[in-house]
């Protein structure tokens, strides 16, 4: 092994891999030579025991390095001979390389595609973008094999396709790298392909690390409790409620007022004012016909709108009313067991699920992903002991947890790193909202079926006294100034009728 110093590469003859101590390096090293003798090129068992040795020292895979390979040849040796060579390097991951072939008089430098069809001969004088492009970029072809499975939105079968949230997603990146993806459920023991990621959600712990690369796509999940509906029905309230207190006081004002007039006054003015009493008597039982109809239609109305709400909801809408409650709290996902029994709101409510054992959901308040409720509550209620539907529970939509999520990607594949920016990038640029929109699925809670479930939104329910005010205002106005049209127009026919006199 020989270093230059001041340079960005290392050189290392491939005859003494021996003399390279154990521990590897974890410097940066961005650039890699080395070198082979002509005899060595087709040598497969001992190039590929020496370069998976110099990779593992180097820290190659799963980092993004320029590797330029030397080969020391003869004016008769030809580009098709390296195909043993290139491959080795490709299995390792190796996708950034150029082959020098280094012949008495001149060189050659060659770039193999990823499929190792076809190369490229470069020239010496390619600027150094044109020798390493980027090559994540481009894949000319090489495609994914990604491993999936039935997860609706996410990814599902639709008339024999993979389709979904993810799928869009990883096809817009592989679009955009000039391949494409093939999906697969597996692949057999003795295939000679290897899946390059998998579309699985697994929590983010040490062991998967150690077993792939982390992926981390732009969705972690969040938990939410979702309790069963339960009411208190209440038939003697519907009576009252439609209006609210400041309402019926006016009403009663008003109709004391209407009373008094009707046993009082109505004699007074009949005989002592006559024609007073003609004047007001006819705009006043319009006005008491007015407010009448329309406080009896808006009371009908109200009544009507409430005829779903002779039942109170009473279970808890909140994370402070669950904790209150007696309700116990169900995991279906033992994982995450271990974050809750920590928690003091709800430590003493949660059951540890018995697989073996048959439960009733509608008792029990049901750990379920956020943003997927919708769709796995009734396979969810289904695996514990019997199927329920959604609209059978309500989903609080505080998260009481989230956790981080990985996609298991190949491990030390050089690829991980540009596919991760892309999606980065893209989800920073609201490309993976969108697909989540396309496919009907929301990352919110769903709708509460009934406006009184939502605690903020109970006041909307009732007619309030400043709904009611400016319709009796405009009215009050209306018959003002019909008693103004009528009064001058009595005017006006008695200036007529003594002028007619006179006359």
């Amino acid at each position: 092994m020989s270093e230059i110093p001041y340079q960005p590469y290392v050189s290392f003859a491939i005859a003494y891999p021996p003399s390279l101590p154990l521990t590897p390096v974890r410097i940066n090293i961005p650039s890699l030579v080395i070198k082979f003798s002509a005899d060595k090129v087709n040598a497969n068992h001992e190039n590929s025991y020496n370069l998976l040795y110099i990779f593992e020292y180097l820290h190659v895979k799963g980092t993004e390095k320029n590797i330029i390979v030397l080969i020391e040849g003869d004016d008769f040796m030809e580009a098709s001979s390296l195909v043993p060579l290139v491959r080795i390097f490709t299995s390792y991951g190796a996708l950034d390389v150029l082959y020098v072939i280094v012949h008495p008089a001149a060189f050659t430098i060659l770039r193999f595609d990823n499929a190792i069809t076809y190369y490229v001969q470069l020239s010496s004088n390619s600027p150094l973008d044109g020798l390493f492009p980027e090559r994540f970029l481009d894949l000319r072809g090489r495609p994914y094999l990604v491993a999936w499975y039935d997860n609706e939105p996410m990814t599902f079968r639709r008339n024999n396709d993979v389709v979904g949230v993810d799928v869009d997603f990883i096809n817009i990146i592989a679009n955009h790298q000039n391949t494409y993806v093939e999906y697969t459920t597996g692949v057999s023991a003795n295939s000679q392909r290897t899946i390059d990621f998998a579309t699985y959600r697994l929590g983010d712990t040490g062991y998967w690390s150690q077993k792939s690369t982390p992926l981390y796509f732009p969705n972690p999940f969040r938990w939410c409790l979702a309790v069963p509906r339960s009411y208190q029905r209440i038939v003697s309230g519907q009576i009252i409620r439609p209006f609210s207190l400041h309402l019926w006081i006016l009403l009663l004002v008003l109709a004391t007022v209407y009373l008094g007039y009707k046993s009082l006054l109505i004699q007074l003015l009949r005989r002592q004012y006559p024609a007073v009493f003609q004047i007001i008597n006819a705009p006043i039982k319009l006005l008491v016909l007015l407010l009448h109809f329309m406080v009896l239609e808006s009371y009908i109305a109200m009544l009507t709108k409430q005829l779903e709400l002779l039942h109170v909801p009473s279970f808890p809408k909140t994370l402070e009313e669950f904790s209150e409650s007696s309700i116990p709290l169900l995991l279906p996902v033992p994982n995450l067991f271990d974050y809750l029994k920590h928690n003091p709101n709800h430590a003493d409510q949660l059951i540890n699920w018995n697989r073996s054992a048959k439960y009733d959901p509608a008792r029990l308040g049901i750990l379920q992903m956020c943003d997927l409720f919708e769709s796995t509550i009734e396979d969810t209620t289904a695996l514990i002991g019997k199927r329920l539907d959604k609209h059978q529970f309500y989903l609080i939509t505080q998260p009481v947890l989230t956790t981080s999520m990985v996609s298991p990607f190949r491990k030390d594949s050089p690829l991980v790193h540009t596919f991760q920016r892309y999606v980065n990038r893209l989800n920073e640029a609201g490309v993976w909202m969108h697909l989540v929109s396309k496919w009907t699925y929301r990352p919110r809670a769903p709708k509460h079926i009934s406006p009184v479930e939502n605690p903020h939104d109970a006041e909307t329910l009732f007619l309030e006294l400043m709904h009611v005010v400016p319709i009796y205002i405009i009215a009050a106005q209306l018959l003002v100034l019909s008693l103004i049209v009528f009064i001058m127009e009595h005017i006006v026919f008695k200036i007529i009728s003594r002028r007619e006199r006179f006359i």
